[in-house]
């Protein structure tokens, strides 16, 4: 567990909520999520977030913290990484990084919600709401537009609906509707 006090203090707590460790400076988290980053041992995994100036902040669970300065990021960006791959969404583009590809695209506006990432058997996709334009910007992980925007104005789900071989994305209208969009 992780608790993070408005004076910069932050508490990496055990599933008895004890102690785990002590942190040896404190951390202005931002708003956004705390990313597990596991390794071979809890010594060589790490947390990653940003901090409230939009710098990248990596914890190890030995009590130590490293600051990076990545993309110039704020406090209002987007970074998201673990073992497979990072994101960065920053104003109206999106960057997509792993360690087979990578990707950058720029929408016409900025989008306002978490990007998402699915996958379905070999199939790595990056999904991505723009409330602004109530589209789902759906990518392989070549950064290839999976058919044009899918209209929606809810959260949304990806997955295999009436067919196991096939992918649908099912999204919500303020009309009340529910559209079941196939993926190809």
């Amino acid at each position: 567990m992780i608790i993070s006090e408005e004076n910069g203090i932050t508490h990496l707590l055990n599933r008895k909520g004890q102690a785990r460790t002590l942190l040896k400076s404190k951390i202005y988290r931002s708003k956004k999520t705390m990313n597990l980053i596991t390794g071979k041992s809890i010594l060589d995994s790490k947390l990653i977030t940003t901090n409230n100036q939009g710098k990248v902040i990596r914890i190890y669970f030995d009590g130590q913290i490293d600051t990076l300065k990545i993309q110039n990021l704020t406090q209002d960006d987007e970074y998201i990484a673990n073992n497979e791959y990072s994101i960065v969404v920053k104003k109206n583009q999106i960057r997509f990084s792993s360690n087979n590809n990578r990707f950058e695209y720029l929408f016409e506006t900025a989008p306002r919600t978490k990007p998402k990432v699915f996958f379905f058997n070999d199939t790595t996709l990056i999904s991505i709401r723009n409330s602004a334009e109530n589209l789902i910007y759906l990518f392989n992980e070549k950064g290839q537009l999976c058919n044009q925007p899918f209209f929606g104005t809810t959260d949304f789900s990806i997955g295999a609906v009436n067919q196991p071989n096939k992918l649908n994305l099912v999204v919500g209208s303020q009309e009340g509707l529910i559209y079941n969009y196939e993926i190809n």
